[in-house]
């Protein structure tokens, strides 16, 4: 029996805290329409602290609430640096060190917009962010920080949700806004 179990047995990965790591992505979901159209692994992440004898407690970005931090090691798997050009064009999801990190984030592109409610909503990619960590903003909050981005966005998207514009013949929008109590 133990030659079989042994026969079996992965070798033991050494991992230290820093190091980064893929997460296998089988067990999670993604928003993709597919599994098969979705990436085989998440990451890299780095490794806070080893918590047992085959877990390890990763850096995971706080907006993927699906995840939980520590993770098995059969489910990792060491990341390694591109040798290629085209492998560093492929790997750009990299995380972002956590110490770099301020809590003001840059818009780099809308992606999308929906109504929720009463309220319209974008769904935004941040600068130096993960793709899978785009987030639904309110319309309110993206005008004040990026209105240049939402004026892009609506000129590639005319028929995306967005504000209604209403025009009365000969009235502007400051002589409907004196009107209003």
């Amino acid at each position: 029996m133990k030659k079989k179990w042994d026969a079996k047995k992965r070798p033991e990965v050494k991992q230290k805290s820093g190091d980064l790591v893929w997460v296998d992505a089988a067990h999670y979901n993604t928003n993709q329409p597919s599994k098969k159209l979705s990436a085989k692994r998440l990451g890299p992440f780095p490794i806070m602290q080893k918590i047992s004898k085959s877990a390890y407690k990763l850096k995971i970005p706080s907006t993927w609430k699906s995840i939980h931090p520590v993770i098995n090691e059969s489910y990792l798997t060491s990341y390694v640096t591109p040798i290629f050009e085209q492998q560093s064009q492929r790997s750009d999801n990299r995380v972002a060190n956590p110490i770099d990190q301020t809590h003001i984030q840059e818009v780099e592109e809308i992606l999308d917009s929906r109504w929720r409610g009463d309220k319209l909503q974008y769904l935004i990619k941040w600068k130096g962010q993960l793709l899978e960590e785009r987030t639904w903003e309110n319309r309110a909050e993206v005008i004040k920080g990026a209105p240049r981005s939402c004026k892009e966005f609506h000129q590639r998207h005319p028929d995306a949700p967005r504000v209604p514009v209403i025009q009365l013949p000969g009235k502007t929008y400051a002589d409907i806004a004196k009107t209003r109590p």
